[in-house]
């Protein structure tokens, strides 16, 4: 007997055969796929965009030199991005590949939810659920791994489920999830938390003793088939001394995403995942439900990792380092509105009164999904930043980075850059093997200033001798001739004082 339970179907859609396997998941991935190609191919790159398409530009040696001192762990990431750069090497090139990503996540959400529950209406519930998150969309759009690492994430869980199903006879059912394990980490190692979440779901499952056993055998031998991400990420951790200690501020901010912007959504998610719940405690037999299955999955790792964050070496940088567990969260709030409907009992309407639920969510969001997939919604306009500068700059003007990361506009557009000095940079990042290049030494930095009659100061306002004493001068014996912003980015040209 199998650990996994399918109840029957009660609510499939009309219609039978192929279309009626299709049709739940063909629906959510066009609109997911939809929302991702809007306005994909804006042309500004933000930070941490540009880091991706510097990397994935590299010669495969290069590439190797860089990320054995720095940003190991998105190593894979960058090798795929370097294949996809060889069909072209634009912004839609860039994002394109997270589109794909977050579609294929929200087909196997549909699947997995139709697997769970043996309905159809609640995989298509599910699947747009995913897919008009304002998070998901914005994810989708990003030229950076996370919207793959859901994709990832998903489809090892798909191949839990289909272990669980084999039972004892089958070992390379069991071997097939460690590798989706194994290749989850390569992405982003703390998609690793899922096993802690898939222990829950198992105990809370009841599955027999024996099967559990395997599950752990085939768990733990990820760990030492992830050694080499997770020795890179002791070894470079320097890396994410950024990150600030978790606190309530943290969690509110991770449920606010998660649940989406705006009073209405959030406390239409939140009602119909305490349906979901609340209609989950009245099953008390064993087997492995969609409940069971999903809400450790959206508890167990944010608790784990934000948890981790507030007591020691804080690993938490943000939202996006568990969007893998938002599939969860629509898998319960699709199941949640799913029983609403059976209670109240609206037959084969159900499936249009629930898009309809979901299509009124996305409506009261619609403002943050405009704002997501314009210039006004990324971190940063770097695009604009390297235009302002190679319009107004002067040959010999130096320019410095403040704080060093604003760099990354030099990684996405070299060629505005051209008429200014770097005023610390030492090596470059390919010489270096770093993301920023490496500093000169203090005094070289005060001479390159003393030498420069007029300095852009790029990334923060003045004053900056809380941030870098080497750069004092630009206080003392400069002044400000002009300050631009652009999104998320300080333009200002300094100008040295006339000699006394």
């Amino acid at each position: 007997m199998s650990a996994t339970t399918t109840p029957a179907a009660g609510t499939a859609l009309p219609g039978a055969g192929r279309w009626r396997r299709v049709a739940p998941l063909l629906g959510p991935a066009l609109v997911a796929a939809g929302l991702g190609l809007w306005n994909i191919g804006r042309p500004s790159m933000y930070g941490t965009e540009a880091v991706t398409y510097w990397a994935g530009h590299l010669s495969l040696p290069t590439l190797l030199h860089v990320t054995s001192h720095v940003d190991a762990v998105h190593g894979l990431y960058y090798l795929l991005m370097h294949l996809a750069f060889a069909l072209g090497g634009g912004t839609i090139a860039l994002r394109l590949p997270s589109v794909l990503g977050m579609t294929a996540a929200v087909v196997l959400t549909s699947v997995l939810a139709r697997r769970l529950t043996g309905s159809d209406r609640t995989a298509l519930l599910a699947g747009l659920a995913l897919a008009v998150a304002p998070l998901a969309s914005d994810y989708a759009q990003a030229g950076r791994s996370y919207a793959i690492d859901a994709a990832a994430a998903l489809g090892t869980c798909l191949l839990l489920l289909r272990a669980l199903d084999a039972g004892r006879t089958e070992r390379r059912a069991w071997h097939w999830y460690t590798f989706g394990l194994v290749a989850c980490a390569y992405l982003h190692e703390m998609t690793l938390l899922m096993i802690a979440a898939h222990g829950v779901m198992l105990v809370w499952s009841r599955v027999p003793s024996a099967t559990f056993r395997r599950w752990l055998r085939a768990a733990l031998w990820a760990i030492p088939g992830s050694a080499l991400v997770i020795v890179a990420s002791i070894v470079q951790s320097g890396q994410v001394s950024w990150i600030k200690p978790a606190n309530w501020q943290t969690v509110r901010i991770f449920s606010t995403a998660f649940l989406g912007p705006g009073d209405p959504a959030q406390r239409l998610n939140l009602v119909l995942l305490a349906v979901a719940v609340l209609t989950a405690l009245v099953r008390r037999g064993p087997g492995v439900t969609l409940v069971r299955f999903a809400l450790p999955m959206l508890i167990v790792p944010p608790v784990l990792l934000i948890g981790e964050s507030a007591v020691s070496t804080p690993l938490y940088g943000g939202v996006r380092y568990l969007l893998w567990c938002l599939p969860a969260l629509a898998m319960l709030v699709a199941h949640g509105l799913d029983q609403l409907l059976r209670f109240a009992r609206v037959g084969r309407l159900g499936v249009l009164v629930g898009v309809a639920v979901l299509a009124t969510s996305l409506a009261t969001q619609w403002p943050a999904e405009q704002r997501q997939h314009s210039t006004a919604g990324m971190p940063q306009d770097l695009l604009g930043e390297a235009a302002y500068i190679s319009a107004h700059a002067r040959p010999g003007d130096g320019i410095v980075f403040l704080p060093r990361s604003f760099y990354s506009a030099v990684l996405a557009y070299p060629r505005h850059f051209t008429e200014v000095r770097d005023l610390v940079l030492k090596h470059s990042p390919q010489a270096s093997g770093s993301l920023y290049g490496t500093d000169k030494s203090r005094r070289a930095i005060v001479a390159a200033v003393d030498a420069s009659p007029r300095v852009w100061l790029v990334g923060a306002p003045l004053p900056v001798s809380s941030t870098r004493a080497e750069l004092t001068p630009l206080i003392n014996d400069f002044t400000v001739v002009s300050r631009h912003h652009v999104q998320g980015v300080t333009i200002t040209l300094l100008r040295r004082l006339a000699a006394p």
